[in-house]
């Protein structure tokens, strides 16, 4: 009788835990590509753009927040600022920093501001 060695069967654990190790490769893969490219992480684009909504609807008198009118341009122009801002802390704090390309920036900001949000695109939410 001959033995073969058949490769471990995974359980539903092993096989999620797997599947979450992956996953979380392709993303550190992601983002090395993008900082490379000088392109922003998600997480950190949506913290500026936070960031500078903030900043746009505390710059009115405390009576006029809610009418604040947000000029895209403005917008924009605040994001890239915050960027910049983190970059420098972060180069102060002695952490790695991303060198942003302003194209990158621009096209990942037009991307998250004015693109389709992601549930939608996978049908999760009902059309307005």
């Amino acid at each position: 009788m001959s033995e073969t060695t058949a490769a471990p069967r995974l359980t539903g654990a092993a096989k999620a835990s797997r599947r979450k190790a992956c996953a979380r490769n392709r993303k550190r893969r992601q983002r090395a590509s993008e900082a490379k490219r000088g392109r922003p992480d998600l997480a950190v684009l949506d913290r500026a753009i936070v960031d500078s909504l903030r900043a746009i609807f505390r710059s009115a008198p405390a009576g006029e927040r809610y009418k604040k009118a947000v000029h895209p341009d403005a917008l924009i122009l605040a994001v890239a600022g915050h960027l910049v801002k983190r970059s420098v802390q972060d180069r102060a704090a002695g952490r790695d920093v991303v060198a942003y390309r302003r194209q990158e920036v621009a096209d990942a900001i037009e991307v998250r501001l004015f693109g389709p949000p992601r549930a939608r695109r996978e049908g999760a939410l009902p059309e307005a």
